[in-house]
């Protein structure tokens, strides 16, 4: 499937366009260049400006090959990229804007809510690995059974930023929204917990931390009270139930190491999944105290990526991250 039938984050919108076009896709302008907002949108509140956005595409192909599927899931390529950017939030969206003198276009683009099915944040860690929030999304093929691709829309922040306060805040504004938007019920008690959850402690350094939202539809999707979306978007439910809880945060460091036997700590809130299989899987291999990287350990790494449905379909066939972990602990084959 080509990468250009994709979703893409970001385009060119031009003053004036929002009285004859929707903004499913991307936002509006007013005839002065301001980004036009619905009533859905309440109050935009600033968020911060990034260094630059980087969305990135993994294509994932259902062909029966599963080696083929976990490769590519590696595999990341750039749909779009722009530098200096606004981030807004709204009741509804998160919004990007190009800085600079509007003429005839300006960059923007958004996430809206029901898309989100994963925050992910890492802190500063010096020059070169700046402070960052990603977003995660899922969308299927226009086939659906052929495949489907993975969104992550990357935000990297000045030095100084602190993205772990952003990040709870957009997982606190989904859930909120989701609730009141058409997700399942079953999913309303996990959502309102997480519209609600306390402040997060800073995963450990080199190290990132990710909150699943409990309920979201494919991108771009939903959003029933958008002008041309189409018919309504069936809901993907992940809870406590289904997976790892990471809906309840630990308030103290010693809370992120339980004991070994109870296996809680592995459910992976603190391996890197962004960076691609190779960094989670070094990430898994020190969770389980070993040093040399396997591939059982890249298995590890891609399985604590609860958010991504090659993970959902390794489940289906029972391969979880537990039952993983704890062969790796016990060196059993």
């Amino acid at each position: 499937m080509e990468l250009s039938e994709a979703f893409c984050v970001l385009g060119t919108a031009t003053p004036g366009d929002f009285a004859s076009k929707f903004d499913r896709y991307i936002p509006r302008l007013h005839a002065d260049g301001s980004v036009a907002l619905a009533a859905d949108d309440g109050i935009a509140r600033a968020a911060g400006r990034t260094r630059e956005l980087v969305h990135w595409v993994s294509t994932l192909e259902d062909d029966g090959d599963l080696t083929g599927l976990l490769l590519n899931y590696g595999k990341r390529d750039i749909q779009s990229l722009e530098k200096d950017l606004n981030v807004y939030l709204t009741d509804a969206r998160i919004v990007f804007i190009a800085n600079g003198e509007v003429r005839s276009g300006r960059t923007v683009g958004h996430v809206r809510y029901p898309w989100v099915s994963a925050v992910s944040w890492r802190p500063d860690l010096g020059v070169g690995r700046r402070p960052t929030v990603t977003l995660h999304m899922d969308q299927d093929f226009p086939v659906k059974a052929l495949g489907s691709w993975m969104h992550y829309v990357e935000m990297r922040f000045p030095k100084g930023f602190h993205p772990g306060s952003l990040a709870l805040d957009i997982a606190r504004r989904v859930s909120a929204h989701n609730l009141a938007h058409g997700a399942p019920q079953r999913a309303h008690e996990a959502l309102r917990a997480m519209a609600d959850a306390p402040r997060r402690v800073d995963p450990p350094k080199g190290q990132e931390d990710m909150i699943v939202i409990p309920a979201h539809v494919e991108c771009p999707l939903g959003a029933e009270y958008i002008g041309d979306c189409p018919d309504r978007a069936e809901w993907r439910v992940l809870l406590e139930d289904d997976a790892h809880d990471l809906s309840e945060t630990p308030q103290d460091a010693s809370a992120l190491t339980p004991a070994p036997a109870a296996h809680t700590a592995l459910a992976g809130p603190h391996i890197t999944t962004t960076g691609g299989p190779i960094v989670a899987g070094a990430d898994a291999a020190d969770v389980v105290g070993q040093r040399r990287i396997g591939t059982a350990h890249l298995l590890l790494g891609l399985l604590a990526d609860e958010a991504n449905p090659v993970t959902r379909l390794l489940n289906e066939a029972g391969v979880d991250f537990r039952r993983v972990a704890e062969r790796l602990e016990t060196n059993a084959p």
